[in-house]
């Protein structure tokens, strides 16, 4: 159904990605310090092909698994993306002492 209205399908998509994102080890290497400067240690990845699970490492936790394309796309280590967003939700002191004034907290025992 797709074919028929001018897009891929999803295998044909995979397939279309996988071939846009990457050829060899030595471009994956590139690619990925141009999207996270040189944040990780790529010294096991084992490139099959862009859609593959490689490990990647990540300088300040360590080890984790990722597709190529994702990390090529920009997406990094699960841990320092936690962090990031919990630094981003997390307010200050005085955000905390303004909202407690409001009576917007309240005690739970």
């Amino acid at each position: 159904m797709s074919h028929l209205k001018g897009f891929n399908c999803s295998k044909c998509g995979r397939i279309s990605t996988a071939k846009k994102l990457g050829h060899n080890l030595q471009r994956f290497i590139h690619d990925s310090t141009l999207a996270h400067d040189d944040r990780y240690d790529y010294s096991q990845v084992e490139y099959v092909n862009a859609l593959s699970n490689v490990i990647i490492i990540c300088r300040d936790h360590g080890p984790f698994s990722q597709k190529l394309a994702n990390h090529i796309r920009g997406i990094g280590c699960p841990k320092c993306g936690d962090e990031s967003t919990a630094e981003k939700r997390r307010g200050t002191t005085e955000d905390f002492i303004l909202e407690a004034r409001k009576g917007l907290f309240a005690i739970q025992k």
